[in-house]
């Protein structure tokens, strides 16, 4: 049988008293366990560089941070502490941190580790490889004193320190390797080498809730493990091999779903995604994949494109499938959106040389608020009224804009689609119209009727 630390006991909770003094930024970040596997980051503005902070969580094992302050918390009970921005720098710190209270030095464990390992970049450059190993050794035998004066006994607390502190040390070799980066005296070899020791491995890593440290690491591993010339996908493929499922959730998946971008599914994605859920266990999160792999699969060519209906520059209501039997040409974007109105004109001009043609049709649908004034405003100064302009309504509950965020996936632009006389997708992700690609496609699949 398990033993259960009071940690794990859900009925407990944390409280959080926090004080900050920071003239800037404006805001603020409580990063602190959600679930499982995920975090959670809440932005907390500052009323005139000042806040006082009341917050509570459940009694999980974590460390948690407010910024840069990281901060060990288990049992149930009350965190006291005051954050205030310094004139200058100290040990590496821009803010300083002061813990009150009965658990006060143990919480502030993970802080004054941290302290340690701010190493200065003229430090930096004057050790070698072995140097900084030697540093660590001492670095890491002072946290050790600073854990048993705490009286850390619990086995799963000190496991966390320690996995931070090899955190720590990876962000270390970081900022070794870019101290040595002009006099190019370190070589890829002697960076691996130093990094060899450090993986994804271990659920320690999810406890750790201090957002900018964490996406340091992982991309400082995956720069130590894999060459520049490595593409995308391959340094994705890194990341699963330690099958860490906060890693796959918090990285993973998000780079995953943003590589469809700008091609869609590709036999390459295709490919890692079998790899992607053969590491990923969380049920949910599997069926959340599925759920847009499918999507993305309908989207390919040959597929059939969902039918919905939008209201148009005169109010009248437009469906897709009014257009079978013409080759449609879509536009989506924005008046809001700075990549839409450099390319809109090169859209314009291109549906310009076809409008003499009855069976193609160019349309463009702009994602405005639900009153549209700037979308109407921009068609008008632009004369832009004899075309086929659609609104989508940026309203959460509308249920066409629910169907074009998932069934067509539409959550960037601009984004270009073109649909066939059958009504089915040539192309969901068609390139930018400002590059000549776009018009030679275009010009193509309407001499081959498509």
């Amino acid at each position: 049988m398990s033993k259960q630390t009071y940690a794990d006991k859900q009925e407990n909770t944390i409280r959080f008293n926090v004080k900050i003094t920071s003239p800037k930024p404006p805001f603020i970040a409580f990063g602190h366990l959600k679930g499982k596997h995920a975090q959670e980051t809440e932005m907390i503005m500052l009323d005139q560089g000042q806040a006082s902070i009341k917050r509570k969580i459940p009694a999980k094992l974590q460390i948690a941070s407010f910024g840069e302050i990281p901060v060990l918390v288990s049992e149930g009970g009350v965190v006291n502490l005051s954050i205030e921005l310094l004139k200058e720098r100290i040990a590496g710190h821009a803010y300083i941190a002061r813990f009150k209270g009965i658990n006060a030095f143990k919480q502030s464990i993970p802080y004054q580790i941290s302290s340690l390992y701010r190493i200065s970049v003229e430090d930096l450059k004057m050790m070698d490889a072995e140097a900084l190993r030697k540093c660590f050794l001492e670095k890491g035998r002072q946290a050790q004193q600073l854990i048993r004066k705490a009286k850390v006994e619990d086995p799963k607390e000190r496991s966390l320190l320690l996995r931070y502190e090899s955190v720590l040390r990876v962000l270390a070799i970081g900022a070794f390797n870019r101290a040595h980066e002009t006099k190019q005296d370190i070589s890829a070899e002697i960076y691996t080498a130093l990094l060899e020791a450090y993986n994804f491995k271990g659920e320690n890593l999810n406890r750790i809730c201090q957002g900018n440290t964490m996406d340091s690491y992982v991309q400082i591993l995956l720069a130590g493990k894999s060459r520049p010339s490595d593409a995308r996908l391959k340094k994705m493929e890194l990341l699963l091999t330690d099958r860490n499922q906060f890693v796959i959730q918090r990285y993973v998946i998000a780079e995953f779903r943003a590589m469809f971008r700008p091609k869609g599914l590709t036999p390459e994605l295709d490919a890692f995604y079998s790899k992607l859920k053969l590491a990923c266990t969380d049920a949910e999160i599997l069926k959340e994949l599925d759920q847009f792999y499918t999507y993305q699969v309908n989207l390919m060519p040959g597929k059939p494109a969902t039918d919905f209906a939008l209201r148009d520059w005169n109010g009248k209501m437009v469906k897709i499938s009014d257009f079978k039997g013409k080759m449609l040409v879509i536009d989506c974007w924005g008046t809001w959106c700075s990549g839409c109105l450099e390319n809109l004109p090169f859209f314009e001009k291109i549906a310009e040389g076809y409008k003499d043609s009855t069976d193609i049709v160019f349309m463009t649908m702009a994602l405005e608020p639900e009153d549209g004034l700037s979308w109407r405003q921009y068609i008008k100064e632009h004369h832009m009224e004899k075309g086929i302009h659609l609104h989508i309504p940026n309203v959460e509950t509308d249920p066409v804009w629910g169907l074009l965020r998932n069934v067509y996936q539409l959550d960037t632009y601009p984004r270009y689609m073109v649909i066939d006389r059958q009504g089915n997708f040539i192309d969901a992700y068609l390139d930018y119209p400002m590059f000549p690609v776009f018009k030679e496609k275009i010009d193509r699949w309407y001499k081959e009727k498509r």
